[in-house]
């Protein structure tokens, strides 16, 4: 189980990582969806971050064809409106920008104690945890935010992630991992070389 859930922890990061913010581009509707045409040759999918004329950014979360989720909930269990932007609490989740830049929040400074409560693989398979399963501490030292994750039988590690562009995410040191604060009381991380990505909640 030990090996699983560093396996989950890697995968997180990499989804995390392959969470994006989308500066340019349009939504067009195209066969019946919402498509972001993102003006090169390549499509969003996955969650993304859209930076929009009114200074904010809302997510969305995209098929592998570039379409975006509407009126329904996406694969990872969040609900998003018909315009297809992540809501919560009733409300349209958004990050303030400023000339391109994330306005910093508490989220970038927020640690303690969490439970891992999900991970899950590329392919959509999920593997779900019960709290106290394995819970993880966030906390920060010179300037990076590191996680301890504990297994039982005194065996836990620690990983370190760097503030290179955001507020909002951290990045691990090859690159390859992502976390990623969703709230006050939620962050994810995601593993590219793995292809998952794990959930924790207080």
């Amino acid at each position: 189980m030990k090996k699983q859930l560093i396996g989950m922890i890697a995968g997180l990061a990499a989804t995390v990582m392959m969470t994006g913010t989308a500066f340019a581009g349009e939504f067009v509707n195209m066969n019946g969806g919402r498509f972001y045409n993102t003006g090169y040759d390549y499509c969003l999918t996955g969650w993304n971050w859209i930076y929009e004329a009114d200074g904010q950014a809302r997510c969305y979360y995209f098929d592998n064809n570039g379409y975006a989720y509407t009126s329904r909930t996406t694969p990872d269990g969040y609900y998003v409106n018909e315009w297809g932007e992540w809501v919560a609490n009733g409300q349209v989740v958004t990050k303030g920008y400023q000339n391109g830049m994330q306005v910093q929040t508490d989220y970038s400074k927020v640690g303690g104690n969490y439970n891992t409560t999900r991970q899950i693989y590329s392919n959509g398979y999920t593997n779900y945890y019960n709290p106290g399963d394995f819970p993880v501490t966030v906390g920060y030292s010179n300037g990076q935010c590191y996680v301890t994750s504990y297994f039982g039988n005194n065996e836990s590690t620690t990983e370190w992630f760097s503030n290179y562009n955001t507020q909002y995410s951290y990045e691990s040191s090859d690159h390859t991992k992502l976390l990623d604060f969703i709230d006050a009381n939620n962050f994810r991380i995601v593993d590219h070389n793995q292809g998952t990505e794990t959930y924790f909640s207080r």
